[in-house]
């Protein structure tokens, strides 16, 4: 992933591709696996996760840097994230305007130092590096328009021993088609 660091046309980017950003998401569908129903994220909760059945939470923070992020419990619909692989689809259905297709590139692991602690240092399962909560935040939800997955990883009886992070890039951006009949 690249950044351009140049103040003033990286600021230009960026309220680009906030432009680019659905009003408000209904739903998310990983292709060939399960269509998700999009719950928004309260303002101020950063932390908040659905504890429906089929459902994800839109993250709010990821939407100020021009991306979006998914978050979902892995006994959940986090579960869903998990089995998700490189070349795989997901299409964000808003609730008015255009979908838009992201296909799989990347999938990171991290272990957390501190489980409970979201803003725990983290250990990159792939590299083994060692990376504060903000450097993981930049890696994953900063750089060119892509969606993220985001879900725990579980190791034994801790529930957030880790997080999952898929990783897809923009595809197509499209009309979605509403039926006549039930608009």
């Amino acid at each position: 992933m690249e950044h351009d660091h140049s103040t003033g046309s990286s600021a230009k980017r960026l309220k680009e591709l906030q432009k680019r950003l659905p009003q408000s998401e209904a739903g998310l569908y990983l292709v060939g696996k399960k269509y998700l129903r999009v719950e928004q994220q309260p303002d101020g909760e950063p932390t908040y996760v659905s504890e429906q059945k089929n459902v994800v939470t839109s993250f709010l923070l990821p939407k100020r840097y021009g991306n979006l992020g998914y978050l979902a419990h892995s006994s959940l619909a986090g579960s869903y994230f998990a089995a998700m692989s490189v070349g795989d689809e997901v299409i964000l259905l808003p609730e008015q305007g255009e979908y838009l297709r992201f296909r799989v590139t990347s999938i990171y692991r991290y272990r957390a130092l501190q489980p409970r602690n979201p803003r725990s240092n983290f250990i990159n399962l792939q590299t083994n590096q060692l990376c504060s909560a903000g450097d993981v935040f930049r890696q994953v939800y900063m750089g060119d328009e892509h969606v993220v997955l985001q879900t725990c990883i579980e190791k034994g009886d801790i529930l957030a021993w880790g997080r999952l992070f898929v990783f897809a890039e923009s595809v197509e951006r499209g009309e979605r088609m509403v039926d006549s009949a039930h608009a």
